[in-house]
């Protein structure tokens, strides 16, 4: 029995450990650092500007800014709604990398209900 229970929780960890690196590497294999300067850019409003930002620390996984371009956008408000899913699964990432899993779901899920909702 307590043989069963190790492997399980050894598969468990192995498991874990890949669903970890599984959205950093879908998003730096998908998302081109140039790609995301241009929008940076190429941006004139405020808001938009900050999410790109987002995005671009995001890729280069700087926890601190990732935080100050998400408390920006937070304070500022009038995200379009368009990018409303997508700023939540930033943050679902930020929680992701910074081991707050428990918060890191509820970015996911929140991403998920308003992505049905469009």
């Amino acid at each position: 029995m307590q043989k069963h229970v190790l492997f399980i929780f050894i598969i468990s960890v192995l498991f874990c450990r890949a669903q970890n690196d599984s959205t950093y590497y879908y998003f730096d294999r998908v998302t081109p650092v140039e790609s995301i300067l241009d929008k940076i850019e190429s941006t004139t409003t405020l808001i938009n500007k900050d999410y790109y930002r987002l995005v671009y620390f995001s890729k280069l996984r700087d926890k601190d800014s990732i935080l100050k371009y998400i408390q920006s956008i937070e304070s500022n408000g009038g995200l379009p709604v368009n990018l409303q899913a997508r700023f939540n699964y930033f943050k679902a990432y930020f929680y992701r990398i910074t081991q707050n899993d428990s918060l890191s779901f509820k970015y996911h899920s929140d991403a998920l209900s308003i992505g049905k909702k469009r």
